[in-house]
């Protein structure tokens, strides 16, 4: 179980041990946590407290992805969603790799389409193969829900850069900075 707590103090007993009290909003943990104590000894680990990569950098990106997308649909013939923005931000920017299949259609088409059903961001793209080779290569795009600090933030500089020249209003440096310190690496 995990919970987010506030330290508040730590009372020394008689008995030499150590009452440590921690305060939380999360009600329902707490009575989670509070039925775990009745049956007996705990392991407890307590860290600092970093928001997820999923709240505040993957909201940034979308806000702007969206922006972008409304811009870019201004400016062009043909409509432009943030999904779409998404993806060509994944495919330019994102990580990736080379897969090696037996070069079998069907293995090719099962490999591809389960890759893809991990969310939106996960492409898996066919690359040309000599004919009669044995060996078929796909590039695999991986979703940013399993995108390090550092992956994250190439992708959020790469949109911001993107809305900057289009004179879309982005935050300053220092907050981009600060909202990226506070991501934690997918685990």
């Amino acid at each position: 179980m995990r919970i987010a707590a506030t330290f508040e103090k730590m009372l020394y007993t008689d008995k030499g041990t150590a009452e440590i009290t921690f305060s939380t909003a999360e009600r329902t943990a707490a009575e989670e946590l509070r039925k775990l104590g009745t049956g007996g000894l705990l392991d407890v680990k307590v860290e600092p407290h970093k928001e997820k990569r999923t709240y505040r950098a993957n909201a940034y990106f979308w806000a702007l992805a969206n922006k972008l997308a409304n811009k870019l649909s201004v400016q062009g013939s043909k409509p432009v969603s943030a999904e779409m923005v998404y993806l060509q931000y994944v495919r330019d920017f994102g990580k990736s790799a080379i897969v090696y299949l037996r070069n079998d259609p069907q293995v090719v088409y099962t490999f591809c389409r389960s890759w893809e059903k991990q969310g939106m961001g996960w492409i898996a793209l066919e690359q040309p193969a000599r004919p009669g080779a044995k060996v078929k290569e796909v590039q695999v795009f991986y979703g940013s829900s399993v995108y390090t600090r550092d992956e994250m933030a190439r992708l959020i500089e790469a949109v911001v850069e993107d809305c900057k020249e289009q004179g879309i209003e982005t935050k300053t440096p220092d907050e981009i900075a600060d909202m990226l310190s506070l991501m934690e690496d997918y685990a």
